[in-house]
């Protein structure tokens, strides 16, 4: 069984409002980070890593490795179990971060963490809390570390993944390039927020603009904003039409049917929908049509920057 293929699904944050004194350990606890949440394996290198650092572990970091390592096997009896056992295997990764360690060591951990809410969510497990306490952790790592750059941008990517406001993601990837510009991910994610800032936009979509698929449909009025990005157009969704974009995608991802963009009731794009799309945006690549005239066509005006 490929566990690490739900386990890479993972990405970045963890902390508790008090940081623990670190615990004297005897191994890298990255290591044991990296044989559960590491590129994709199979079940039988995974098991066998853990047992080798199991060899030279003591106390607390024995501990989690025999629980990690039992996990593990009943994965690999029971592949289905994941979502059942996934609470397991965050508390192991909670347990590992509040052993403590360097900057480097406490950064990488929490990046771990905030991969855990898009995981939680591919299994359709609740994420909210995940989210929540990956922001409290990655706020925490910064409040102990306040000088490595690196770490504000594990918070702006665990605020990005809790949907918080862009003033706060821009914030944290601000102040890590103003720390480290060497920190290649913060200077991209600061270049393509400014690429974004620039892009053209709808001021607003025609009233007769229509996401199609059977009987179901959204209106502009599901419509949060539509804007020019990557060569076709980025729509985000409101609460509401997000919601109903993920029960008609869901229906769709079963049937591999194709979902239509109308506007004046004429298509102006179709897609197969091959998963649901749970996150309320959706990217339309326009293929042969130019994105700008369909940026046109779907709006009353568009703003240029």
């Amino acid at each position: 069984m490929r566990i690490a293929l739900a386990l890479t699904l993972l990405t970045v944050a963890a902390a508790c409002n008090s940081q623990p004194e670190p615990v004297p350990t005897t191994i890298d606890s990255r290591a044991i980070v990296r044989a559960l949440f590491g590129p994709p394996r199979d079940a039988g290198p995974v098991l066998d890593e853990m047992r080798r650092l199991r060899a030279s572990a003591s106390g607390k970091e024995l501990e989690i490795i025999n629980r990690a390592v039992a996990l593990m096997e009943s994965f690999e009896r029971q592949p289905d179990s994941f979502p059942t056992r996934f609470p397991e295997l965050v508390q192991i990764l909670r347990d590992v971060v509040d052993m403590g360690g360097d900057v480097e060591t406490q950064r990488q951990l929490v990046a771990t963490f905030t991969i855990l809410p898009a995981t939680a969510k591919n299994f359709g497990l609740e994420s909210t809390d995940l989210r929540t306490e990956a922001v409290a952790r990655a706020r925490a790592l910064v409040a102990r570390f306040p000088k490595d750059g690196r770490s504000y941008g594990v918070l702006a990517t665990a605020l990005a993944e809790a949907d918080a406001p862009d003033s706060e993601v821009k914030a944290a990837f601000t102040k890590c390039v103003e720390l480290d510009p060497t920190a290649q991910n913060c200077v991209e994610a600061q270049e393509r927020a400014r690429a974004a800032e620039r892009a053209p936009r709808c001021s607003t979509l025609k009233p007769s603009f229509a996401l199609r698929a059977g009987a179901d449909s959204l209106t502009a009025a599901d419509v949060l904003s539509t804007s020019f990005r990557d060569e076709g157009i980025d729509l985000v969704l409101t609460e509401v039409g997000a919601k109903k974009l993920e029960t008609f995608t869901e229906r769709l991802a079963r049937t591999r049917g194709s979902m239509d963009l109308t506007v004046d009731n004429a298509i102006i794009f179709s897609a197969a929908i091959m998963e649901p799309i749970t996150d309320g945006r959706l990217h339309v690549s326009p293929g042969q049509q130019e994105p700008m005239a369909l940026l046109e066509r779907l709006c009353v005006q568009v703003v240029r920057q």
